[in-house]
């Protein structure tokens, strides 16, 4: 990630979004094994107004309940997509049925 920084930060800014995983780093921060955590990190290079010299300014937003979100609704979404083709599926299925039922029909003169 430093790599990136430093190619980065020429542009001014770097972001990107991190799931916290150093394991030195979750126990300072009190995390359980299961628990996750995201952060969305942003560096700016910038001039200190006082000195003016020029200065990395490092935010960080936890977004771990957006990420959670996230993922369950495309999990959501996979199963809705899922139960749509059975369903389509079994139309298919209905239809080639009562095509049948149509045809024999229509061979004894129901």
């Amino acid at each position: 990630m430093l790599d990136n920084l430093a190619s980065v930060i020429g542009n001014n800014v770097f972001r990107c979004r991190l799931a916290i995983t150093n394991p030195t780093l979750r126990s300072f921060m009190g995390l359980d094994e299961h628990q996750e955590a995201h952060y969305d990190v942003q560096a700016a290079l910038t001039q200190d107004p006082v000195t003016c010299k020029q200065v990395v300014v490092v935010s960080q937003v936890d977004v771990t309940e957006i990420v959670i979100a996230k993922r369950q609704v495309q999990q959501a979404n996979d199963l809705l997509v899922k139960q749509a083709a059975q369903l389509l599926e079994e139309k298919r299925r209905s239809d080639a049925l009562l095509q049948r039922q149509v045809t024999s029909c229509a061979l004894v003169d129901c």
